[in-house]
């Protein structure tokens, strides 16, 4: 591995995005991308999510970002072997102030499992520290180390109010904090908010909030074919459709064979209407599912972030789905086609769906009018190249 930290005195400022899922891998290299004058760092931990990088050509990364791979156990297992180490762990998790003593125990820690890691806190400065999700564990180690950092886009989870049990009210009315809800990055120590949707935020955040201002980069496509083109399926620059499926069999009285069956008519219409599939399967469903539509369509490797299909396709391509939020955000890249309309509840939904699988016409008239609807607006993936999009 590259001396990581020779390389991070060379520039101004150092970046430090503590990540967990292949997601938050490719928003931290997007950012990177997008500010070649500082140094990235950034570390995986790859046994939460399984999030592997083993389909990433990581050599293909520029000279100003790294990846380090690390595993939560070792951590903590570094932690544990002392008292200092225990109680370093024990404050961290409950977000309290460390004295400089257990900030250097957690740094001789993160130094003896990956020193490029800690080789980042050895600067003059210290790094701007970048965290996803603020609560997780390895997240709360790191905030440790400094009293500031920022947030980058978790998805939903950046939008949602959390109920917090009744208990909990007066600490959070004393600490300031609205008493009944939780949100990302409501902590004091957090200085900034980079989001998708800043107005969808809090208004109480609204003050830390900052726009994304890297995925529409004019080097993203040529940064994503290096990244992962040894992973891209057979035939990938044809493709219009990505068919994003979803694991149906959640609603109450759907068999995993009738889900086959709904997205078997999906692919037969799209083939019909000469659109070039790709097959998206969720992470929560097996792959084996869908080996019926071996031949049909485009299948891509399960563990690549949705998001890479669009930023390396050469074309704006269209995401079909039931109701999932897939592409959200990337709407440059893509057009998102919902056999649900937005607004729709569970309850709309698992209607719905029944109401497919009983009267299949419905279903293709659905889809058709969906289709149609879009290629009357002009978007008619064949047609409609990423004009200006990587």
């Amino acid at each position: 591995m590259r001396d990581g930290g020779a390389r991070a005195g060379a520039y101004a400022r150092v970046n430090v995005y503590v990540c967990s899922t292949v997601r938050h891998v490719l928003f931290a290299v997007l950012r990177a991308a997008h500010r070649g004058d500082e140094h990235h760092q950034i570390l995986v931990f790859t046994d939460y999510q399984d999030a592997g990088l083993e389909h990433w050509d990581l050599a293909a990364l520029p000279a100003h970002t790294e990846v380090v791979q690390l595993q939560r156990a070792a951590v903590r297992a570094a932690l544990r072997n002392d008292r200092p180490g225990r109680i370093a762990y024990f404050f961290a998790m409950r977000g309290w102030p460390a004295p400089a003593a257990l900030r250097r125990r957690l740094l001789r820690a993160l130094h003896d499992i990956a020193p490029h890691a800690a080789a980042s806190w050895s600067q003059p400065t210290l790094p701007d520290l970048w965290l996803f999700n603020e609560r997780n564990k390895m997240s709360r180690l790191f905030r440790l180390l400094q009293p500031q950092f920022a947030l980058l886009e978790e998805g939903e989870g950046n939008y949602t109010r959390i109920s917090m049990p009744w208990w909990k009210w007066p600490l959070r009315a004393l600490q300031g904090l609205p008493p009944q809800v939780r949100q990302f990055g409501e902590d004091r120590h957090c200085a900034a908010i980079w989001v998708l949707y800043p107005e969808r935020l809090a208004p109480s955040l609204r003050d830390k909030a900052h726009a994304i201002d890297f995925l529409h980069l004019n080097t993203a496509r040529e940064l994503m074919q290096r990244l992962f083109g040894n992973s891209l399926p057979a035939g990938f620059d044809t493709a219009t459709v990505i068919l994003a499926t979803q694991p149906l069999e959640i609603v109450e009285g759907i068999t995993v064979a009738a889900k086959q069956g709904f997205y078997r008519q999906l692919v037969a219409t799209l083939l019909a209407r000469n659109e070039r599939v790709i097959l998206k399967a969720h992470p929560a469903e097996s792959a084996a599912d869908y080996s019926f539509l071996d031949g049909q369509v485009m299948r891509t490797v399960d563990a690549l972030p949705l998001e890479v299909l669009l930023l390396a396709s050469p074309r704006r391509l269209r995401i079909v789905s039931v109701i999932s939020t897939a592409g959200l955000g990337f709407e440059r890249h893509c057009e998102r086609i919902k056999l649900c309309p937005e607004g729709t509840d569970t309850a709309g939904f698992a209607a719905a769906l029944r109401r497919w699988l009983q009267h299949p016409e419905e279903l293709n008239a659905c889809l058709a009018e969906r289709l149609d609807h879009h290629a009357a607006a002009g978007s008619s993936p064949m047609s409609s190249q990423a004009t200006g999009v990587p």
